[in-house]
């Protein structure tokens, strides 16, 4: 097999030789490139740039190619605006046992599948699509260091499966309304027995799924999984059913639709640390935990009447009451019960309007506190924000509160810098003085600089292509930028 063969630079000034500069620096100059531009993923101008810097010299070639290729996207529908993003003719020349594209093909930790589903005037192209989700398939059964595989809208084909089993450090499987391929039998189902994960998500309308997805489920071998995301309650009754000790650390299941078995699972993940659920049906079961359950429970998002089923006596740090919930003061109480103090809250604005209610008398050791702000119906949000910042003033400066978050649950508030560095500066710092990051929904976040001691943006990067987005099509952006932030912002991007 080829391999990247590379020593350090050698610079020179003509003829003569100059000093050597340290590798280190070479790597933070690859790693500031590679963060410019603050998105989940690596964004289309930093690849490029890297796939320039690997023309340089050996060294800077061996260091941005496994960048370049540390996660594939694999666009099936021609709309999207990332199908330019073609890597057949890479797939073919690993299927072609060529040597550079299978060494490259080891530094692939990470691959899509995105939107493999034709609507009914794209019929015609089915043909296409068939054949070139084959390649794909094929292709990435032979990316053995491949860690975390995601499938979005995209069939769940005989090749495919194949390619999972046969990768041995997959570790991650992410599923989005996906659906079976016809030819899918339990035989192939079977050969998902030998998959051993660490977190698996699956995202599936509820009328999609029958009894070939139970089957599926039924096939995972859930003990050695830490980390399961799901809206599946199908998977759920199977995860429920499974024999012996899980060793889930992190669920989040965003409807329960029977707490009997919610309790079934929760009673058989003695190492659960983190458990996130939005809603659940009230009239079906009920939540009954030993008291020894769940002895390190840490993170705690759910409706009221779960928090109040497991928070007491459980060393719960973080708790997340649900947006949507109506609040009232005696609810809060179970805060209290925690057999660790609370050190991080998220809830509703609606606390705020709460005559005589202080909310540090019952959770004193607060220091990250996100606010849920409801603005449904609300045409004017500014002002939703300014009459939220203001209640603030009712109470004692908190010297612990490190991270403050306003979350608008629907709508975001105005992207405005230099509006939120006012707000910054003129209602929460007088509260917070020991305040270190802050953010107001609006894509970005504030951070506090040691070095300079001053408070400076950036994007949450989740948010970073809507961001980026929103920048190019504002033409009033001098009014909105705070010291030429977007400015340089869209420069990196360019």
């Amino acid at each position: 097999m080829s391999v990247l063969h590379w020593s350090s630079p050698i610079r020179k000034c003509g003829e003569k030789i100059l000093s050597p500069i340290p590798n280190e620096i070479y790597f933070e100059i690859f790693h500031h490139v590679k963060s410019r531009v603050p998105s989940l993923r690596l964004h289309p101008f930093v690849k490029r740039d890297l796939w320039n810097m690997a023309l340089a010299c050996r060294f800077f070639c061996s260091v941005a190619l496994p960048l370049v290729f540390e996660r594939l996207v694999f666009v099936g529908h021609r709309n999207e605006a990332s199908a330019s993003q073609n890597h057949a003719s890479f797939c073919r020349s690993i299927l072609k046992r060529d040597a550079t594209a299978i060494m490259m093909a080891q530094n692939v930790k990470s691959c899509a599948f995105s939107s493999w589903y034709l609507s009914e005037r794209e019929e015609d192209m089915e043909w296409i699509f068939r054949e070139l989700f084959s390649i794909y398939s094929k292709g990435v059964g032979f990316m053995t260091n491949i860690r975390e595989i995601s499938l979005f809208l995209t069939p769940v084909t005989k090749e495919l499966i194949k390619t999972l089993t046969d990768l041995p450090h997959l570790e991650s499987l992410s599923l989005t309304a996906c659906l079976p391929s016809k030819d899918v039998t339990n035989k192939h189902l079977r050969k998902l027995q030998s998959l051993s994960l660490k977190s698996f998500s699956v995202s599936q309308m509820k009328h999609l799924e029958d009894d070939w997805w139970l089957e599926f489920y039924h096939q995972i071998n859930f003990q050695p999984i830490v980390d399961i995301t799901t809206s599946s309650w199908m998977l759920c009754r199977s995860l429920a059913e499974t024999d012996g000790t899980l060793g889930l650390e992190k669920f989040d299941i965003y409807i329960v639709e029977d707490l009997t078995v919610l309790g079934l699972i929760l009673s058989k993940s003695p190492s659960l640390k983190v458990f996130q659920n939005t809603t659940y049906k009230k009239s079906n079961g009920f939540l009954t935990l030993d008291k020894i359950a769940l002895p390190h429970l840490q993170h705690l998002k759910a409706p009221i009447a779960i928090l109040n089923t497991l928070v007491p006596g459980r060393p719960i740090s973080t708790i997340e009451f649900t947006p949507f919930e109506q609040l009232e003061q005696e609810q809060i109480k179970c805060l209290k019960f925690s057999s660790r103090p609370v050190t991080n809250l998220s809830l509703s604005a609606t606390i705020f309007d709460w005559e005589d209610f202080d909310l540090w008398k019952q959770c004193p050791h607060i220091t990250t506190l996100r606010i849920l702000l409801d603005v449904i119906g609300i045409s004017d949000t500014y002002m939703s924000g300014i009459e939220l910042l203001s209640k603030l003033r009712r109470y004692p400066k908190q010297p612990l509160l490190h991270t403050f978050i306003v979350d608008p649950i629907t709508n975001n508030l105005p992207r405005d810098l230099q509006l939120e560095h006012r707000w910054l500066a003129d209602f929460v710092l007088p509260q917070f003085p020991a305040l270190r990051q802050c953010q107001f929904g609006s894509g970005f976040e504030w951070f506090y600089c040691h070095i300079e001691a001053i408070w400076r943006p950036r994007v949450v990067p989740k948010l970073c292509e809507d961001v980026l987005k929103w920048a190019r099509l504002n033409q009033q952006l001098d009014g909105v930028d705070y010291d030429g932030f977007l400015k340089r912002l869209l420069a990196a991007s360019d």
